[in-house]
């Protein structure tokens, strides 16, 4: 059968769970997340306190054989544990699947799973946007009662109002117009409205409304790419992403990313630094170093991988790469290229 993602997400909250579900479109992971972490928080509703947590289990169908899977969900895995299932890779029944092989035995337990009620939910997750119509049993997937297929791109405009609304946990921070302007701003994608939602209530703070212009301010245009994000991205460590990106900037000054970069390094080398010493509140600690509570929260999470001498080597790195362009060294695109390369020769972002 099929469901709209939020039908599937409040069916759960009311404590109705188990079975499997396809979802469908499952591009940057954050939608599958939070379906799992819903099935989760149902599972352990009504259990006592002292009970055993129920975990999110991840897996792979490239490496992980789906009957190995449902054996687990089924039995409790090793040691009789109850927990959610949550696989990507399901691309089998797809328009975007090519044959890997045989895949008799991968089939035999999807139709199984089409008889057999499972009392804990099996999550199966593809980035393709639909099923191949052409297979016969995609047809018997689709009819099933044991199977839920959801469309995690698909959702009305009633829906989108309130998908956000859950996202905002029911504070009444911004009215719906506010909130609709954030769907619109995001792209319609359900992992940047609760990234941006998170920028909007650090920045609140105590405030229970924000203006119309600071959401405008607060919320960059989704189709647009900012130097921030090219920065934040080779900060992670996605470098390929962060040079892609950086290509894509209607004002693309090199001397400009760079010092960016340094700031950001300097404020992580700072933040981890605290953290060793044992520092206090984000809000005190963002106060002393003179910089919004959000910018903090952002570099505190980049210091948990990032630590204080590695940072610090990366400035080194970066005044050198600048002095040689302005000696004349080097060519402004030549040092742009060295540094991504540099870094993609050693990581596999």
């Amino acid at each position: 059968m099929e469901s709209s993602f939020y039908e599937a997400l409040q069916t759960v909250r009311k404590g109705v769970y188990g079975g499997v579900y396809v979802l469908l479109g499952e591009a940057d992971g954050f939608t599958s997340q939070w379906f799992a972490k819903t099935c989760r928080e149902a599972m352990q509703q009504g259990q006592p306190t002292d009970s055993e947590q129920v975990d999110v289990v991840k897996y792979s169908l490239q490496t992980e054989p789906l009957a190995q899977i449902v054996s687990e969900l089924t039995d409790g895995g090793l040691f009789g544990s109850r927990f959610v299932a949550l696989c990507s890779d399901f691309d089998v029944l797809t328009t975007t699947y090519k044959t890997k092989g045989d895949d008799t035995h991968l089939i035999e337990v999807i139709e199984w799973l089409m008889e057999h009620p499972l009392e804990a939910p099996l999550i199966l997750l593809t980035a393709a946007e639909k099923l191949d119509e052409r297979k016969k049993l995609t047809k018997k997937l689709r009819a099933s009662k044991q199977i839920t297929t959801i469309d995690t791109r698909k959702h009305t405009s009633k829906e989108w109002v309130e998908l956000a609304r859950l996202l905002l946990g029911g504070r009444s921070l911004l009215t719906s117009s506010q909130i609709e302007l954030v769907i619109a701003k995001t792209g319609h994608s359900l992992g940047l409205l609760a990234k941006e939602f998170e920028k909007m209530e650090t920045y609140a703070g105590d405030r229970t409304s924000l203006s119309t212009e600071e959401v405008n301010d607060l919320v960059g245009d989704s189709k647009q790419v900012d130097v921030f994000e090219v920065v934040r991205h080779f900060i992670e460590g996605r470098y390929a992403l962060s040079s892609s990106l950086y290509n894509k900037l209607e004002d693309r000054s090199l001397f400009a990313f760079l010092a960016l970069l340094v700031r950001q390094y300097r404020l992580i080398a700072r933040v981890s630094e605290s953290m060793h010493l044992g520092a206090g509140r984000d809000q005190d600690l963002a106060v002393k170093l003179g910089v919004h509570p959000y910018a903090l929260k952002v570099a505190r999470e980049q210091a948990r991988v990032i630590s204080a001498d590695t940072a610090k080597q990366e400035i080194e790195a970066i005044a050198l790469l600048e002095y040689q362009v302005k000696s004349g060294g080097l060519a402004e695109h030549v040092a742009l290229d060295l540094l991504f390369l540099r870094h993609l020769a050693t990581s596999t972002a």
